[in-house]
């Protein structure tokens, strides 16, 4: 059962990694756009999803990436195989963030 919980602690961290490098990509974006009087959404929205799909995350399940008005967010659910689980029907466990930022011009 500790292996397994491991796995889902993995998870849980590699979802939280992604989620906050993609939301600062995309406010880093976004922030530079609005300094230079430009719409920040949907540079922002871009460099989040970039970040989130270039870091390549093995069992990167859902990724959702919602930017409203100044707002941010990029929620990353990740799915780990279980170990001892699994004999008794449970073959999978998730960890899943969500971190979110306001794009401020710079």
């Amino acid at each position: 059962m500790a292996v397994d919980g491991a796995e889902q602690a993995r998870a849980a961290r590699l979802a939280h990694t992604v989620a906050a490098e993609a939301v600062r990509a995309g406010c880093e974006e976004g922030s530079a756009a609005q300094l230079v009087g430009q719409d920040g959404s949907g540079s922002a929205r871009k460099a989040a999803e970039k970040s989130a799909r270039g870091a390549e995350i093995k069992g990167m399940s859902q990724l959702a990436i919602d930017v409203e008005g100044d707002a941010v967010s990029v929620a990353v659910q990740v799915t780990r195989p279980t170990h001892l689980l699994s004999l008794i029907g449970v073959l999978e466990v998730h960890g899943q963030a969500r971190e979110m930022c306001t794009l401020m011009a710079r």
